[in-house]
């Protein structure tokens, strides 16, 4: 397959996988209403080098999992617990933030990036998607696992997510009336994210 294709592929899972509202860009569009479209795109960036990371692993053993479900379920109730607790926390952020006039924000450039680089990172999801999504290419002749097309391809899924993640900053800047009152209430909503995501994980691992 060429190189071409296999950069379709990785941009087209990057960019699709982060258009259901979610944890990230959800994120990313509260940053831009309360802080401005830099920071937001600073996060951006963060979530995104991560996401290289993931897909990397995921792709690269690839077989390996597919041989050992078992270390994918680990990983999946680690992020259970997770985002538990961050159902949880942005539950009572909400209702702090809701009691005080003042939002709290972040000054610190590094501080958003490295709030992008933390959770994409404790995002594992995309890990399991990606090695059934190489997969299922590969069983049908459109992936091959060399240097160059799996660099390709991870590097266009970060390109995609990236970029699904500014189209968001985007869209609620053009919307910015309705976009300052979705922010007020983007917590209410990162909670009960969290809690779905947590609770579908768990159905999922107890019908295996």
């Amino acid at each position: 397959m060429t190189i071409a294709s296999h950069f379709l592929f990785g941009f087209l899972a990057g960019f699709i996988g982060v258009i259901p509202p979610g944890l990230l860009n959800m994120t990313a569009a509260k940053l831009c209403v309360n802080q401005g479209k830099a920071k937001s795109l600073l996060f951006s960036l963060g979530a995104s080098l991560i996401v290289i990371a993931q897909v990397s692993i995921a792709v690269l053993t690839s077989k390996y999992l597919n041989k050992h479900p078992e270390v994918i379920e680990f990983l999946e109730k680690v992020a259970v617990g997770i985002f538990f607790i961050l159902s949880i926390y942005f539950f009572f952020k909400a209702r702090a933030e809701h009691k005080s006039a003042n939002e709290i924000k972040i000054k610190n450039k590094k501080s958003v990036f490295g709030l992008g680089l933390f959770l994409s990172s404790i995002n594992i999801f995309p890990i399991p998607f990606y090695v059934a999504y190489s997969t299922f290419l590969s069983a049908r002749s459109l992936f091959t696992f060399e240097m160059m097309t799996v660099s390709t391809f991870v590097a266009s899924a970060a390109i995609g997510t990236f970029l699904a993640l500014w189209l968001y900053t985007f869209l609620i800047r053009k919307l910015k009336e309705r976009g300052e009152a979705f922010a007020n209430n983007i917590n209410y909503f990162l909670a009960v994210i969290t809690m779905f995501v947590a609770v579908f994980t768990i159905i999922r691992i107890y019908n295996r």
